[in-house]
């Protein structure tokens, strides 16, 4: 299985250790691997000029090891390069004067007003182009500032530190995985607002402000407009933390961070609506270009986060294929935007979006066949004895999403209990109840948006969506409510985690080879036979 996956997927070969690499940059090692590529190149010479067929032989595997060693060192300086261009100067004086860019939109916190912000320009010159978080002092001018805008300030910077105590959040590391290496509070005087040219990330989120007034003026109620808003647009701002706690104890909240999932429901709906293009291949370049182009605007407007960018470039790779008559390998795009990613900013592997799409796709990629297959599922709906009566059709559904559910969540809990310390207990009920309608729900949304401009339509429109979110969010409280929802306080090392992929691999071993399986099959039938009456 090994042998054949690389075989069709050959950009595995060169994401593995482009990521081991970057894992292994932190502990010092790029010296040694450096040495040990330079020792190996003389041999790799050595094996191209020998005229011995048996030695050849025996060293034929030296130059795949030496590319091997070539990319793992690679991962491994792109890594460390990008972690100095992030650091925090060090300094006996953190007082500066800069001039800041906000490159989200700001956070409102019970007394401040949380900003993401780049040093555009400084003085000292040394904290130019790097990444900090500013805490502004609530007041009108402060709440009315956007993504994009320039603010001027002076103020004294406190670096962040990946020191933590045992058993609790390290919320500095966090920021500093996110490529932000100090914070500071902004006094009210002590900053203004600077003119300047309007950048993308300023129109994007004037977009996003537009659509959801959009939503607004169609009638949505407050919590159904939080719940689209999130869910379509990627905007939580709206969203009240006890709405979010609701959907994290369902197991849900993987629906509000716009996703892969959110990038497929669109890809299909774009391609339905393009219905009229005719088959053929210029029909297919006249279909798919313009597919893709509208995917990466969406990219563009839900903020460019890693799991979108994942989807996106799969998606593109995949329109690309079918308009030059290619097969397209998932574990080969799969690859090839993990590749891209960390080749553009290799501090994306310690993003947790990056980490958990990552996983949760390969995840899908390795079990769910296998689970299928053990089920004797029938996906070809020409093979005699498929259903295709409404009926089967929606056990399918259902049946689908809790087998997507269980590999998915098979894959990331680990990572997930890792990061966030806590498990929802009841996350197949809530994919079971709440990922269909969730579909639905953004169907309905786009179809909102389409209408917006005859106001009557998106009137009557906005009636199913306000149902459709009041029902989910009843059904995410009626989970969360449910005795052991939730379980927290959960503290797993790192090698707890590499314990439990470990794990996970010798399982997948197991339900490859077929004796295991029978043998299983066995002892199944062996209890029933037992405890039947």
């Amino acid at each position: 299985m090994a042998v054949s996956v690389f075989q069709q997927a050959p950009f595995l070969r060169i994401v593995i250790p482009l990521i081991l690499g970057m894992i292994v940059a932190p502990f010092g090692f790029f010296t040694g691997l450096l040495y040990c590529l330079l020792l190996l190149l003389p041999a790799v010479f050595f094996r191209l000029f020998i005229r011995n067929a048996s030695l050849a032989w025996r060293l034929r595997k030296l130059p795949g090891l030496l590319f091997f060693l070539s990319w793992l060192c690679l991962g491994s300086a792109l890594f460390q390069g990008r972690q100095q261009d992030r650091a925090c100067p060090r300094l006996d004086n953190y007082y500066l004067q800069a001039e800041f860019e906000i490159l989200s939109t700001p956070q409102i916190k019970p007394n401040s007003l949380q900003c993401a912000v780049r040093v555009v320009c400084s003085e000292p010159v040394c904290w130019k182009n790097k990444a900090c978080v500013l805490y502004l002092a609530k007041d009108s001018h402060a709440m009315a500032l956007r993504a994009g805008n320039r603010i001027r300030a002076e103020t004294t910077l406190a670096p962040y530190s990946r020191r933590s105590r045992p058993m609790e959040f390290n919320y500095e590391q966090y920021l500093l995985n996110k490529g932000f290496c100090a914070g500071a509070f902004v006094p009210a005087s002590a900053w203004e607002l600077q003119s300047g040219q309007v950048s993308l990330r300023a129109k994007a989120d004037a977009l996003r402000d537009r659509l959801v007034g959009y939503f607004r003026q169609a009638g949505l109620g407050e919590e159904p407009l939080a719940l689209v808003s999130a869910l379509v647009l990627g905007r939580k701002e709206l969203m009240e933390t006890e709405q979010r706690q609701a959907f994290s104890s369902a197991g849900v909240a993987h629906i509000l961070a716009v996703s892969g999932m959110h990038v497929s429901i669109l890809f299909l709906l774009l391609d339905k609506l393009l219905f009229f293009i005719k088959p053929g291949r210029k029909g297919l370049w006249l279909k798919q270009v313009p597919l893709v182009a509208l995917l990466w605007c969406y990219a563009f407007v839900t903020g460019m986060s890693a799991s979108v960018l994942r989807a996106v470039i799969m998606c593109s790779v995949s329109a690309l294929g079918l308009c030059l008559g290619r097969h397209s390998n998932s574990w080969n795009m799969l690859a090839f935007s993990a590749f891209v990613l960390l080749i553009v900013n290799p501090c994306y592997i310690l993003d947790v979006g990056f980490q958990l799409s990552f996983v949760a796709v390969a995840s899908i990629l390795l079990f769910l066949p296998q689970a299928e297959c053990y089920l004797g599922i029938i996906k070809d709906q020409s093979v005699p004895g498929t259903m295709n009566s409404p009926k089967d059709k929606v056990v399918g559904l259902y049946r689908d999403t809790l087998l997507l559910s269980i590999v998915a969540q098979l894959g990331t809990a680990p990572l997930s209990v890792f990061y966030f310390n806590q498990f929802p207990q009841y996350f197949l009920l809530g994919n079971l109840l709440l990922v269909p309608l969730a579909s639905l729900l953004f169907y309905l949304s786009f179809a909102l948006i389409i209408v917006s401009p005859l106001p009557w339509l998106s009137r009557a429109l906005a009636w199913p969506v306000n149902a459709l979110a009041g029902f989910f969010c009843r059904g995410s409280d009626f989970i969360e409510k449910l005795p052991g929802s939730l379980a927290t306080e959960l503290w797993p090392s790192k090698p707890d985690v590499l314990t439990a992929y470990l794990l996970l691999a010798v399982m997948f071993y197991l339900f490859k080879n077929k004796r295991y399986i029978y043998a299983l099959n066995r002892y199944i039938s062996a209890l029933q036979k037992k405890f039947s009456p």
